[in-house]
């Protein structure tokens, strides 16, 4: 599963290449499943903090949430990459990943 450190990194790019499109697109979908990816974590961590999950169900339900997400998001990649130029801020952000 991609760190959160390298999520951020990778969002920092589709973030840069949404500003430079200027319209909305590939960089604003890729923003929206990212989100998605934080708005899980972030829940779940919570849950765990709150003391209403332990660390071994916030691992599982990590992995039941998360995993399906980063899947369709690799999915996502893949059936749109071939179409960006890799020189372009979306085509660099969509390789970083």
């Amino acid at each position: 599963m991609l760190r959160t450190k390298v999520r951020a990194h990778v969002r920092r790019r589709f973030y840069e290449a949404k500003q430079i499109a200027g319209k909305p697109g590939l960089a604003d979908e890729a923003l929206l499943r990212i989100q998605e990816l934080y708005k899980a974590e972030r829940e779940l961590r919570e849950d765990l903090k709150s003391g209403k999950i332990n660390t071994e169900t916030f691992t599982v339900k990590r992995r039941e949430t998360c995993e399906p997400k980063l899947a369709a998001f690799h999915e996502w990649l893949e059936a749109n990459y071939p179409a960006v130029p890799p020189s372009t801020k979306i085509g660099d952000a969509m390789l970083l990943v």
